[in-house]
């Protein structure tokens, strides 16, 4: 669960969140819309620890991001938040397992790599380079690295935005099926509206800021 209190955010003079009060609750997908530069990724980097907030509380399952040391809040980054891009950030030349197997040496842990590969449909292709992958296949190899660790949140900011639309569905049907099938809050942004019809909730970024919404 992650509940945002009294969480403000500026950049360059200018107010892009003001939120007084939300709660993302597990086992349910959000998805966000608003035009650029309206706070979208702010929003989930700061949840992410990518950034702080300039006042309030982002809290994770108890635990005060914001209160944490830019060491913890890295540490915090890499167990509990899985984070899916537009841009794919896997390394071409090797292959799938590879780009996998890496977080072994960051989580120092071994990885789930076969059973995660298999759920999303990519178990034949383990041993291929990523150069030999479509679109679509990369996308789902940065979901695999996302839920590889076994997050407490997802969150993807605009994921379907290199997909042609019948792909772009079907990976945002898998990115909001997670809330579900893991039981922890799933926050995308997009600026395609036709994607809505998959999450729970979708909402314009602009009504989480200004007012109470319950939670």
């Amino acid at each position: 669960m992650i509940e945002l209190k009294n969480l403000r955010k500026s950049f360059e003079g200018e107010l892009l969140l003001d939120i007084r009060g939300f709660t993302f609750q597990n086992g349910v997908s959000y998805l966000f819309f608003g035009p650029s530069g309206c706070g979208k990724t702010t929003l989930l980097n700061i949840i992410a620890g990518v950034i702080p907030a300039d006042s309030g509380q982002v809290i994770v399952d108890g635990c005060d991001i914001g209160a944490l040391s830019p060491v913890k809040r890295d540490a915090y980054r890499l167990s509990t938040v899985g984070y899916v891009f537009q841009e794919f950030y896997l390394l071409e030349k090797m292959t799938v397992e590879d780009n996998l197997r890496l977080l072994e040496l960051e989580l120092k842990r071994k990885v789930p790599v076969d059973r995660t590969l298999e759920a999303l449909g990519l178990g034949p292709k383990k041993h291929k380079k990523i150069t030999t992958l479509s679109s679509g296949e990369k996308q789902r190899v940065a979901i695999a690295r996302a839920l590889i660790k076994e997050p407490a949140v997802l969150l993807a900011d605009e994921p379907t935005g290199n997909l042609n639309p019948r792909l772009a569905g079907e990976i945002m049907s898998l990115i909001a099926g997670c809330a579900s099938n893991l039981h922890i809050p799933v926050l995308a942004v997009s600026h395609d509206y036709g994607m809505k019809g998959y999450f729970d909730v979708a909402l314009e970024i602009s009504e989480l800021n200004g007012v109470n919404l319950p939670c």
